[in-house]
Parts: C-alpha cells; structure tokens; sequence
C-alpha cells in the first residue's frame, strides 16, 4: 500500500499544475469591485459640497464600472473550456497504479 502511494505522490509532481478557476476568480473580483464601488458612492455623496473632489469618485466609480464589465467578460459561458482539461487525483490515481 505505501509503495502506491509513494508512487502516487511521485506521479503527482509530474503532471501539471491545475489551472486557476476563472469563474472562482471573476466571483472573487466582483466581490472586491462592488466594495470598491460602494464605498467611491459614498464618498462621492459626502463630497457633494466640493465639487473638485468628487470629481476624483467619479473616476473611481467609472473605473469600477469598467472593471465589472470585464468581470462579466471572464464570467461568461465562452470561458468554460479555458482551463483546458479538468485534473483529477482520482485519474492520477490510477494512472500511477
């Protein structure tokens, strides 16, 4: 039993890195974006007496804006089949048996 998985785990080292998640991903950008947003909105709505600086928020929510479109870009179906093929121990597991 410990010689297959020793054999696993030297098998393991071989085989490529998983692929980062890049619904996980755009999920976890999103969620920053929309921090981002919500707290350039308040500052915007307390600078509302000094127009020169709420100016500055303005671009801040543009860019978060702009940001959250790209978002919904890596979010979007086409994006399925960019991780190429999904990694598996089990398949590893196998393989190495």
């Amino acid at each position: 039993m410990s010689m297959r998985i020793g054999t696993l785990f030297k098998t393991r080292k071989k085989l490529p890195k998983p692929q980062p998640n890049l619904r996980a991903l755009a999920h976890d950008l999103n969620n920053l974006m929309m921090t981002i947003d919500g707290y350039a909105g308040f500052l915007k709505e307390d600078l509302s007496d000094k127009p020169e600086l709420a100016a500055y928020a303005d671009k801040v929510l543009e860019a978060a804006r702009q940001a959250e479109r790209l978002i919904r870009q890596l979010d979007a179906d086409e994006c399925d089949d960019v991780n190429g093929e999904d990694f598996d121990i089990d398949d590893a597991y196998h393989s190495a048996s």
